[in-house]
C-alpha cells in the first residue's frame, strides 16, 4: 500500500501490540541485527544489506575498516516504524534521518518484511490468529 503522500507501507489489520510482536519475529526470521528499539515510539533500528548480504558482526576493527576503507559497507542502518490508528497498524521503512524509503534497499527491506509477515501468525490477511 501507499500513504496519501505516496510513501510505501504495510497495513496490518491488528493493534500495535500484536503487530509489534509479529514484526519482531519477522526481523528474526530475516536475520537482521536489531541495533536498538524504542517500543513507545514504535521504532526498530536494524541493519540491512539486501538478500545476498545478511548482517555479520565484524567487531570494532571491522567497523573501523569500513569507516576508513574504500569498500562500501555491507549493510546500512534503517528504521522500521510502526504507527497505529483505529486498530490498523502501518509499517514504514525510514533511513537514518527519518525519511521514508521509496526505492532501493529500503523498499526491498519493506517488501521482504511484508513477505515474512505474511508467513507469520498474521496469516497473510493482517488478522491476528483466532483464539
Amino acid at each position: 500500500a501507499e500513504s496519501a503522500s505516496d510513501v510505501p507501507l504495510i497495513e496490518v489489520q491488528a493493534p500495535f501490540d500484536i503487530t509489534w510482536a509479529e514484526v519482531n519475529k519477522a526481523i528474526g526470521r530475516l536475520k537482521l541485527e536489531i541495533v536498538d528499539q524504542n517500543r513507545s515510539d514504535g521504532m526498530y533500528f536494524v541493519h540491512y544489506g539486501g538478500e545476498q548480504q545478511p548482517y555479520t558482526d565484524r567487531g570494532f576493527f571491522g567497523d573501523m575498516a569500513d569507516l576508513f576503507g574504500d569498500e562500501k559497507p555491507e549493510t546500512q542502518e534503517y528504521r522500521i516504524k510502526l504507527e497505529e490508528k483505529n486498530g490498523v497498524t502501518s509499517i514504514f521503512v525510514l533511513d537514518t534521518e527519518g525519511k521514508p524509503q521509496r526505492a532501493g534497499l529500503g523498499l526491498d527491506l519493506l517488501k521482504r518484511l511484508n513477505e515474512t509477515l505474511q508467513n507469520t501468525s498474521l496469516g497473510g490477511k493482517g488478522e491476528p490468529p483466532k483464539p
